[in-house]
Parts: structure tokens; sequence; C-alpha cells
């Protein structure tokens, strides 16, 4: 369980929005007030603004804490969300609860039904192949960067839940029960329980958390999310797809990393995309109870050989690019990295690499090839990490902030 977390935490990373414990700022939207209760209904005074009288088992090991389940029918456009978190936290996610009232909800309200759509760019179809279930296809070209699909979350549990010692905090009967009443709370549960898989023995709930939700981090605490129609995409090892995250709707972004072209299925990558092939067939085993077939892991043994001693060659070379004294040298190590990126399909990796190289540059006082990648590297998170709604994450800050500081240089030197 401890590897699976770690695992989540990665995931979370690949949410490049994540950063940051500002919580949301209410807005105001009259006429689609998702705290609105009929004032004759019993739950007006007791429950509201929860949908449900909000279960809570004491902490074991703090018995001035409790775990409880707070959930809301008017979320999502009407399918909901539950929150499993401490008491202390209820008012950290108050104000998340005014999110239908952002400019994604009409297109996360498209997502909820893509089948039925015309303006959705992708279709969800049965997979021939027993094990893969459903797959989310392009309906037409999707362009690199643009936004496909955005998925508000059903089910939100905190993440000490699901850590080797959740067992110190509640009983497992007891965590099984708000995992349960989270799900059923939900005024169409069946949209979670839609990514149950035929795997696992235990708790049918914890299984689908397990399995199929993401790492986020919420007004500074982690948790784990489950985003029922991103979760419908398969994995890939040289995906297509990545997901972020918005700290303030709680929505996940599909954006696409390349090109797709319609018919094409749209993936992400379940894990670090630049783990040789053993180790990644070793984590998709283990943790998601599947072998990978994909292009790279169903390759033949002499292709898997070389992929691997590629991936390792990017390694080394990103390791002697830090190394070098002369920029002569750095030009042909990056030319080389890129080259290996390009075969290998890690295109995804590009704004860290970016990243790195514009900082060596910098230090070996080639500002003119530091604002290269350092635009290089901002255009990529730009594409890839920002949201709508204009949102930073602290890698677009840091690199704006930076080439502020060399553009400065820059003229200044022109001026000499």
């Amino acid at each position: 369980m401890e590897r699976l977390r770690k695992l989540c935490f990665y995931l979370a990373f690949m949410f490049s929005t994540i950063t940051g414990s500002t919580l949301a700022t209410p807005s105001t939207c009259p006429t689609d007030h998702p705290l609105q209760v009929p004032l004759s209904s019993p739950l007006h005074r007791d429950t509201s603004p929860w949908s449900h009288p909000p279960l809570c088992i004491t902490d074991k090991t703090q018995p001035s804490f409790k775990y409880c389940v707070y959930a809301s029918s008017t979320l999502n456009a009407g399918h909901g969300i539950s929150f499993i978190t401490r008491s202390n936290t209820e008012k950290d996610i108050l104000p998340f609860l005014t999110t239908t009232c952002s400019p994604l909800t009409d297109l996360a309200r498209r997502d909820l039904a893509p089948n039925t759509s015309s303006s959705a760019p992708y279709i969800i179809r049965n997979l021939p192949t027993k094990n893969h279930g459903r797959g989310v296809f392009a309906r037409r070209h999707i362009q690199r960067g643009e936004t496909f699909m955005i998925s508000f979350p059903a089910v939100v549990i905190d993440q000490t839940l699901e850590s080797d010692d959740a067992s110190e905090h509640l009983s497992d009967a007891d965590r099984f029960k708000l995992f349960k009443a989270a799900f059923e709370q939900l005024p169409v549960p069946e949209r979670a329980l839609s990514c149950a898989a035929s795997w696992g023995e235990g708790n049918l709930h914890e299984n689908i958390m397990r399995t199929n939700a993401f790492g986020v981090k919420i007004a500074g605490g982690r948790y784990s999310g489950l985003f029922p129609e991103t979760a419908l995409m398969n994995h890939d090892c040289a995906p297509n797809a990545v997901i972020r995250f918005s700290k303030t709707t709680l929505a996940t972004e599909a954006v696409a990393i390349r090109d797709v072209e319609p018919g094409e299925e749209l993936t992400i990558s379940y894990i670090p995309i630049d783990l040789p092939i053993k180790e990644r067939l070793s984590l998709l085993e283990s943790h998601f109870n599947f072998q990978c077939t994909c292009k790279l892991c169903s390759a033949p043994p002499d292709k898997q050989r070389y992929s691997d001693l590629r991936r390792e060659r990017i390694g080394s070379v990103r390791s002697l690019i830090k190394k070098v004294k002369e920029t002569s040298n750095v030009d042909d190590l990056a030319a080389e990295l890129f080259a290996l990126v390009e075969e290998e399909g890690l295109q995804l990796k590009l704004k860290e690499y970016d990243n790195e190289l514009w900082i060596v540059y910098y230090q070996l006082g080639d500002v003119d090839s530091a604002i290269k990648y350092a635009e290089a590297a901002l255009k990529e998170a730009e594409e890839l990490g920002g949201v709508q709604g204009g949102e930073d994450d602290e890698v677009q800050v840091a690199i704006r902030r930076n080439l502020g500081i060399m553009r400065r240089l820059q003229a200044q030197k022109a001026e000499l």
C-alpha cells in the first residue's frame, strides 16, 4: 500500500497545478447555486449545505478528531460529490461547493455523456480485449495542447485512510462503512461504480479507489480523487495525453501532448513514463492488475532491449549535461537528448529537460541559450500544465520570473 501511495503522489505530480494551499474563492451564481435547499425541507436545518447528515467515526489515535462523509447531491450537474475527510477540515472543502458556477461546468456536463453529445471530441467504446473493458477514442483531429475532456470527482478521500497505517486510525469495518456511504450517498452512484474492475478481493469501494483514483492536493491536504470519466482512459507507456488538476475547481483536464488522429485511442500513463520495461510491467501488474500490451511493451525482445538502452542513455546524457564546462559540449548533448526523446516518444518530459538545460546554460554564462530553453520550457508548461481560467503552476511562475531576470541581463549586455 505504501508503494501505491507513492504512486498516487507521482500521479499528483503529473497534475501541474496541484500545489498551493489557497482556497477557492466562492463565486456568485444566483440562478444555479449549489447550496440551495428548500426551506420546507427538514434537511435545511440539520444538514445544509450537505445532502445527507454527515456520517462520522472517531479516530482511534485522536479521539478529538472524526472522519466524516460529507455529500452534496447538487454538484457535477446533479451527479454529486462525496468527501471523506476529518471533521476539522470540513471548512476547507466548503468553498468547492460553488464550482458548479465555473465556466468549466458546461464542458464537464458534456463529458458526463460524451456519446450523446455531438460536440464531444471523443467517444467511449467497448474494447475487444477482455482486460481493458472500455476505452476513449478521438472523434476528430485533436491538436497538441487541446483540452478534450473535463471531469469532476465523484468521491474524494483523505489519503490517510488508504495508507499503511490506516488501521491505526479506523478499523477496517469502520473504514469500509465510510467508503460505502460515500458511494451510496451520490445521487447517481452508477457513475462511480462504473469504475469497478473484476480484480481484487475485499471491499468493492476500496478496490475502485485503489485502481482508479488520482492523488491530489486540496487546501494543503493529500487526497485521492475518483474522476470517473478520466478513469476510462487506458494506459500506454507512450501516451498521447496527460491529466492536469485544477486546485480551485477540483476538475481534472485531459490534454493532448501530441496531435491525435480520428479513431485513435486517447491514453495516459499510469506510471512514470521513463522507466525501463521490466519496472513498468512490474508496477502495472502489482498495482493495476494488468499486463501492458502497448506498442512498446509488446515489441519484439530486441526492440525492447534497444528501447531500454535509449532510456538508459537519456539518463546518462542528463547527468553529463550537468557536469560539462563548455557550452559547445552542452549543444551536442542536448541534440542527442532530444533525438532520443523523439525516438522513445517521451515528449511529456520535454518541460523537465528544457528546464534543466536553461539552468546549465545560465550557469555557464550563455544567457542567450538559457533564454531559448527557458522559453521552450515555459511553452511546454503553458500548453500542457496550465488550466482554463488562467491559473499558473509553480513551474510557470518560476520560469517567468527567471526569464525576466535573464532578459534584463541580455539587454544590459547588448548596451555594452
